[in-house]
């Protein structure tokens, strides 16, 4: 009697030990799986058209923005500006606040009348390059360095 029960037990054992062929790594995979169907409050596991995704709404793509951008009170933009420090190449030089010098606006500028037109005169010169290379142009600029130093009050405007 004890092998009769016996020998049935022992097939079923090897037979399903046989049968079976999962590695220890899928079975790690689907307990993983199975917790987060779980921890999505289980919707998934009853829905019969459900997709496997675990995502179920766009929202849960985004952070939440917390704290991202703090804007600067009034002083703390002043200190900021004045830590700020100049470009290496160009020198350190103090100019006085448009309300002290009144520089004029970009309307203000008129074209030169005909005695300053035979100082102010065009020059050209290559867009890749910083030197003129014409003598003609040079002794343009030359005159014209020469008046502005005369005439300090005396504003230029330049297009390129």
């Amino acid at each position: 009697m004890r092998f009769r029960f016996l020998l049935p037990l022992l097939t079923l054992t090897l037979l399903s030990l046989t049968s079976c062929n999962r590695s220890s790594g899928s079975t790690w995979e689907d307990v993983k799986t199975l917790g987060r169907y779980i921890q999505r409050s289980s919707r998934m596991l009853f829905k019969s058209d459900a997709d496997s995704k675990l995502i179920s709404d766009r929202e849960e793509f985004f952070e939440p923005m917390e704290d991202e951008f703090i804007p600067l009170n009034q002083s703390e933009m002043l200190a900021a500006e004045g830590a700020l420090s100049n470009s290496r190449d160009a020198p350190e030089r103090v100019i006085a606040s448009a309300h002290e010098r009144d520089i004029p606006n970009i309307e203000s500028f008129k074209n030169p009348t005909n005695e300053l037109a035979n100082i102010f005169k065009l020059v050209h010169f290559h867009t890749d390059s910083h030197v003129l290379q014409e003598r003609e142009f040079q002794a343009i600029v030359d005159n014209i360095s020469k008046h502005m130093r005369k005439n300090k009050d005396l504003y230029v405007f330049v297009l390129g």
